[in-house]
């Protein structure tokens, strides 16, 4: 495993949004062969994909996990653009240094919309799209969100172990079972924040303030690459809603619905060989189109 710090320099996507000199990216490499680039949610990182991961490096992937900025180890600057278009740039940028061809993106949560915008904005990077429990999130600032910005008052006062509480409580509904989401599992899901608890409460407040250039439901008939979306069987409130997952299937041309057993919100957790599965097959499909 090799862990990269991307700068992002402006010069490496004209046109898109201007790179500060703390812009910075962590990047997860590993394994060989066929690459799979893997995009945690907000609550995530690199760590959130090990069990996955451990699979697909039995066989013959190499995976490269890209943390987007403000997310897990990656910068977190307070004067950045938040906006999950950004995002998208930001990947696409980190993309031209290190791949040369189409890949497979696999993104959890709310990264699902920035694999979306991904694979619209710039296609050549983007074979297909595994999305773990991602509907179409037009602004970070949805009422969940607002909703978490409630607490940064008292977060700020009693510090790193309010926010670990918190997630742990948050993971603890969204989950299938919670016999994984053990004081470990939260630490590691959180060492990021942990880092600098003021930067992190502002780039949250940033966040809260983007505003999307464009609406992602209108480009979503531009998304020709195959897409799969995996959602957990288990009931819960953390993924898209029913009107989300009616729009990807109305509007997405090549976009196939599947539900997860044994597992909630994170599907990568509670049933990775099912995420595993589904990499496998769209990988073989996309090979199987580009000859």
């Amino acid at each position: 495993m090799r862990l990269l710090t991307i700068l992002l320099a402006a010069a490496l996507n004209p046109g898109g949004p201007a790179a500060a000199p703390n812009d910075t990216l962590q990047v997860t490499v590993s394994g060989s062969g066929e690459t799979v680039v893997f995009i945690p949610g907000l609550i995530g990182s690199a760590y959130g994909y090990r069990k996955v991961i451990a699979l697909l490096d039995q066989t013959r992937f190499r995976t490269i996990v890209i943390e987007p900025l403000g997310f897990g180890s990656s910068a977190h600057p307070a004067n950045a653009d938040y906006s999950l278009t950004a995002q998208a740039d930001r990947i696409a940028a980190v993309l031209d240094t290190l791949v040369d061809r189409q890949v497979l993106i696999v993104a959890h949560s709310v990264s699902a919309s920035i694999a979306y915008r991904l694979a619209y904005r710039h296609p050549r990077h983007v074979s297909g799209i595994v999305s773990l429990e991602g509907g179409i999130t037009e602004s970070l600032a949805t009422p969940g969100f607002r909703f978490a910005m409630r607490f940064t008052s008292v977060i700020r006062t009693l510090g790193p172990h309010a926010i670990i509480a918190l997630i742990g409580q948050q993971m603890r509904r969204a989950s299938a079972t919670e016999h994984w989401i053990t004081e470990d599992v939260i630490h590691e899901y959180t060492r990021g924040y942990q880092r600098n608890l003021g930067a992190t409460l502002e780039v949250l407040r940033a966040m809260s303030r983007a505003e999307e250039p464009e609406r992602l439901t209108d480009h979503l008939a531009e998304i020709q690459c195959p897409v799969v979306v995996l959602l957990g069987a288990t009931e819960h409130r953390s993924g898209p809603s029913s009107d989300d997952v009616a729009v990807l299937r109305e509007r997405m041309p090549n976009v196939t619905i599947e539900l997860v057993t044994r597992a909630g919100h994170f599907i990568q957790e509670e049933n990775p060989g099912a995420v595993a599965a589904a990499i496998e097959r769209l990988v073989q499909t996309t090979l199987a189109g580009a000859q």
